[in-house]
């Protein structure tokens, strides 16, 4: 199945972080390998476009703070995790 086919239970929050740091006359904006028009799911909670290539996305400060920020939300909704334990931080 494609993943806009994915059947995802309705307390299961989604995100998506999306590259795009290249861009070109076929695709646009994209990440040089997945093109923002096709990451981009509807219904998501979250949605940030990072200006970071496909291999450096993971590395890319602004979504790693974005990672952190969807663990937190996910712990707080936890009622055995302390408030703030997974931690904040600030994009360079």
């Amino acid at each position: 199945k494609g993943i806009y086919e994915l059947d995802v239970a309705p307390e299961v929050g989604e995100h998506s972080i999306i590259g795009r740091g290249w861009w070109s006359i076929h695709d646009g904006a994209s990440d040089g390998v997945v093109p923002v028009k096709s990451a981009r799911l509807p219904g998501v909670d979250s949605e940030v476009m990072i200006s970071a290539t496909h291999t450096h996305l993971n590395k890319h400060p602004g979504a790693i703070c974005e990672v952190l920020r969807i663990l937190q939300v996910h712990a707080d909704q936890l009622p055995w995790v302390q408030p703030h334990l997974v931690g904040q931080c600030e994009p360079k």
